[in-house]
């Protein structure tokens, strides 16, 4: 009888662990997405100096799952691996960087259930415009200095990991393919008769080409 007893007991107990264990999942189940702290991110990419970019952006969440960003800065043509690239201008051409600019507009979706947006795992598709400017100086003083121009439209598409490490400091790192347009307007010197006599003028070249594009970094994000 005392065995008896002890199997129905231990029976019980173990019906009344699943009953536990099956509360338990269905909380799991249920259980809200994390809540953010911020629902605006200020970033700044440093990686993009690299390519001649002062690459500043915003992120804001717009629902649940998805946000929308933009960046925005000044370029450099001379800086890291943005120089222009054209015909040799001649001996008597120097170049000099100018000041360009950049703008590029993302759309992001979160797909993990157990977070919200900007937060973790995300994909998003990118359009971006950039332009590179150098001024070309024409040594011996006959010429006024000209602007060669680099200009690009890219699409791209990235995946990424957006990780918070204290409640208002956030690294995005991303990494994504794409293509684009390139044209590229650039000048040389060149001697032409006229008025019996020989002058000097610029000559100018225009090129455009597509273009397969790789995107790799890291942005650093203060949360608001």
């Amino acid at each position: 009888m005392g065995v008896f007893i002890l199997f129905i007991g231990m029976v019980t107990s173990f019906a009344f662990a699943q009953s536990d264990e099956g509360v338990d999942d269905e909380i799991s189940v249920k259980r809200k997405p994390r809540l953010n702290e911020n629902t605006m991110v200020f970033k700044f990419s440093p990686f993009q100096m690299i390519v001649g970019e002062l690459n500043f952006g915003f992120e804001a969440q717009t629902s649940k799952k998805t946000s929308v960003e933009i960046e925005l800065g000044p370029t450099l043509s001379q800086v890291g691996f943005a120089g222009i690239k054209f015909e040799d201008s001649g001996e008597n051409v120097s170049e000099r960087s100018d000041v360009g600019f950049f703008g590029s507009f993302g759309f992001r979706y979160y797909p993990l259930d157990k977070t919200e947006a900007l937060n973790r795992i995300y994909v998003s598709p990118i359009l971006k415009f950039r332009l590179y400017n150098s001024k070309l100086h024409e040594l011996s003083g006959n010429l006024s200095d000209i602007r060669a121009t680099n200009i690009q439209a890219k699409f791209l598409f990235n995946f990424g990991y957006e990780l918070w490490a204290s409640r208002s400091f956030a690294f995005d790192f991303f990494v994504g393919a794409g293509f684009g347009y390139r044209q590229i307007t650039s000048y040389r010197t060149i001697v032409v008769y006229e008025n019996f006599e020989n002058t000097y003028v610029w000559d100018r070249t225009i090129s455009d080409s597509p273009q397969v594009i790789m995107n790799l970094g890291v942005k650093i994000g203060l949360g608001k």
